[in-house]
């Protein structure tokens, strides 16, 4: 066998070596990087607090999606929230991101986003890009749009505390209340008339005595767009 015919078949032996190493690698990054997720339905809503506590109010976002991933629940990385023209952007993980719904129909997101200098959020469009630990992504985007309205004339609901009631007051109708206790081991969430209502009604059970719990009033500002919150009310 001439050198010549030696070499042609030297090149191609490492040529085919060379393909069968890009193929198998080719395969293994495939097997690695599995399903991209999905958004399959996103929520967002935003409202403006009235926080009893520190005597302010401030803008506060509420963003969840319904997330689909055919590698599993646990695949799931990241859920950015992206203002791209102000450079803003939050960041949510399986550690800090809330979890709802049931098994057939997981959301994740957070209600508590806001301005870390506690100013209106800028109007414009925003991106929610959910990521899985490969680096797939997907993402919905939407649009704030209404009116700052933190420093404005805003028709608040407002409780006042009885001993076993709440008296509710409100201008607008569906006053939402909702009962929580500072360690996080109980909450309850009833749509409740204007006037007094027992407070058992909105928790669904008995208070436990010595115990604190603190009601918030919510109510939909249609007009505006926007949620309207006041609390906490301590009970």
């Amino acid at each position: 066998m001439s050198a010549s015919r030696r070499e042609r078949q030297t090149r191609r032996a490492s040529l085919l070596i060379k393909a069968i190493a890009i193929l198998i690698a080719a395969i293994a990054l495939i097997s690695c990087s599995g399903s991209p997720p999905r958004i399959a339905g996103m929520y967002r809503q935003l409202a403006v607090i009235d926080n009893r506590t520190i005597n302010a109010r401030y803008e506060q976002l509420s963003v969840f999606v319904q997330p689909v991933d055919e590698d599993g629940f646990s695949d799931l990385a990241r859920l950015y929230l992206i203002n791209d023209r102000l450079h803003l952007f939050w960041s949510l993980s399986p550690d800090t991101w809330e979890r709802r719904g049931n098994h057939n129909q997981q959301w994740i997101g957070s209600n508590n986003i806001t301005m870390s200098d506690g100013s209106a959020f800028p109007r414009g469009e925003y991106r929610v890009v959910l990521i899985d630990l490969s680096g797939s992504r997907d993402e919905r985007t939407f649009v704030i749009d209404q009116p700052e309205l933190a420093g404005g004339s805003l028709t608040f609901p407002s409780l006042a505390i009885r001993e076993q009631s709440v008296s509710v007051t409100s201008l607008l109708p569906a006053v939402t209340v909702s009962v929580i206790d500072p360690v996080g081991s109980f909450s309850a969430r009833r749509e409740v008339p204007v006037g007094s209502v027992p407070l058992t009604t909105i928790m669904g059970k008995e208070p436990e005595p010595g115990r604190r719990y603190d009601l918030y009033a919510s109510v939909f500002d249609s007009k505006h767009r926007v949620e309207l919150v006041t609390g906490p009310y301590p009970y």
